[in-house]
């Protein structure tokens, strides 16, 4: 079985995201989502939207 992980993480805020991925900072919602998006197909992974606005990818 494959082992999943966190591939990185996107945010609009910068106080609500930090670690040991590497994290992407957006202008606004729809910058977000349009990098989460790239990401995740460069990675071949999904992305997982958090309640507070922060959009993980990760490789399945």
């Amino acid at each position: 079985m494959t082992k999943k992980r966190i591939f990185a993480a996107v945010a609009t805020d910068k106080e609500t995201v930090n670690g040991g991925v590497p994290i992407f900072y957006a202008q606004d919602d729809e910058q977000r989502d349009k990098m989460a998006g790239t990401l995740a197909n460069i990675a071949d992974g999904m992305v997982h939207e958090l309640e507070n606005g922060v959009m993980i990818i990760v490789e399945h």
